[in-house]
């Protein structure tokens, strides 16, 4: 009896894990991402934050960090675009 108790109750907590896992995962992107820029990398911040960007269209913190990459990179057209 205990076991169909528990089944529910770990299926649950599994899912909303999974979940929080999910959402930590933009913002861990976006901290790599910065991170690239910081250190001089911006090409991979590019190439990191573009694909990002199509799953996240609203987020303003990577248009930041795109336009502040290719600005760096000399590309003034795209980062006036970002």
């Amino acid at each position: 009896m205990r076991y169909s108790i528990l089944t529910p109750l770990l299926a649950t907590t599994m899912l909303m894990a999974g979940r929080v896992a999910a959402q930590a995962a933009p913002t861990d992107t976006l901290a790599r991402a910065r991170q690239l820029v910081g250190s001089h990398h911006q090409a991979e911040a590019v190439a990191l934050l573009d694909p990002f960007l199509k799953a996240h269209p609203d987020s303003g913190m990577a248009w930041l960090a795109l336009g502040n990459a290719h600005r760096q990179l000399g590309h003034l057209v795209a980062a006036a675009a970002a």
